[in-house]
């Protein structure tokens, strides 16, 4: 459990609760990450992780950060195996999966109850699959989301199975 994490000013670049970078590996059973600010999860810079059973919930914004808040955010050539994946309550994107070269694989997603961070326009959604990212998902369901329940754009793509979207 890792729970009430703060960024303190003056605020580095990221506030993760959870980071794993540049090529490390990450494998989590019975995860919870809850009540913390900027970004709850972290894959970057071609990080390899899997996830089973984890719940990632309340990530708050720090500030005006474009982003912050948001539940789990797979970037830069990162990759993910997950299942039975829960991200609730974040107050920017559910989950972010970003880049070319990143892929995520997840079987049982549920992401709910995101908002929008103040001084947000586009984010508060629950799916968000950008710019040439990959991800795979089966057994999902988004609900509850702020804006948008999923957003493929920028050479992404997504393939869902089994997808109950009730926004």
């Amino acid at each position: 459990v890792v729970a009430d994490h703060t960024v303190a000013p003056p605020a580095p670049k990221r506030g993760a609760a959870v980071a794993v970078m540049q090529g490390a590996s990450f494998d989590a059973r019975a995860l919870r990450v809850s009540d913390n600010q900027d970004e709850g999860v972290l894959l970057t810079l071609g990080a390899k992780g899997s996830l089973h059973g984890a719940l990632i919930d309340a990530t708050a914004p720090v500030g005006d950060r474009e982003l912050s808040g948001t539940g789990m955010r797979v970037e830069s050539g990162a990759q993910l195996q997950a299942d039975s994946l829960r991200i609730s309550n974040s107050r920017s994107s559910a989950l972010l999966v970003h880049g070319d070269g990143t892929h995520i694989d997840v079987n049982g997603l549920l992401a709910d109850h995101t908002a929008a961070a103040p001084g947000e326009k586009l984010a508060g959604g629950c799916l968000y699959v950008e710019s040439g990212a990959e991800m795979k998902v089966r057994q999902a369901r988004l609900t509850n989301c702020y804006r948008v329940a999923a957003e493929v754009s920028d050479s992404a793509t997504l393939r869902a199975t089994d997808l109950i979207v009730d926004h």
